[in-house]
């Protein structure tokens, strides 16, 4: 920026002279890429999962609420059965974001790394979930 350019909103050309980006300029990529060929299909499916994820998990916040509202019982039972599935709703929101975003980074990197922890922790947490309610209801 010169002495004569206009002040600018854009956070990469007002940090340009210190060096700093923005954390949302960090995350988006530096240039414009070609919509072309297996990086385009890359990033689709990457915003295709962590949308899948993002359902996932409004429906678990949403079965959480209508366990919590129709399980009524003394020891609140239902409240803490509702809560618990919640978190792993909220969990799994907060999964998708973190993973769209280092899965984005490697797909510009070209790396292949394949993840399998959080699916892995989801299914281990929903898996012990089903357990205790079949023991609760049994």
């Amino acid at each position: 920026m010169t002495t004569q350019d206009p002040p600018t909103n854009d956070p990469e050309q007002s940090n340009a002279t210190t060096g700093k980006r923005s954390t949302i300029s960090k995350l988006t990529p530096k240039a414009p890429m070609p919509a072309t060929g297996s990086r385009l299909r890359d990033h689709l499916a990457n915003e295709r999962t962590e949308l899948a994820w993002i359902r996932t998990g409004v429906a678990l916040i949403t079965l959480g609420i209508a366990i919590d509202k129709l399980l009524i019982t003394e020891n609140e039972t239902g409240r803490v059965i509702g809560l618990i599935v919640i978190l792993g709703g909220l969990f799994s929101m907060v999964y998708a974001t973190v993973s769209y975003i280092v899965v984005q980074k490697r797909i510009e990197r070209d790396v292949y790394k394949p993840n399998f922890m959080g699916p892995l922790l989801l299914a281990a947490l929903l898996s012990l979930g089903g357990i205790v309610a079949l023991i609760w209801v049994f």
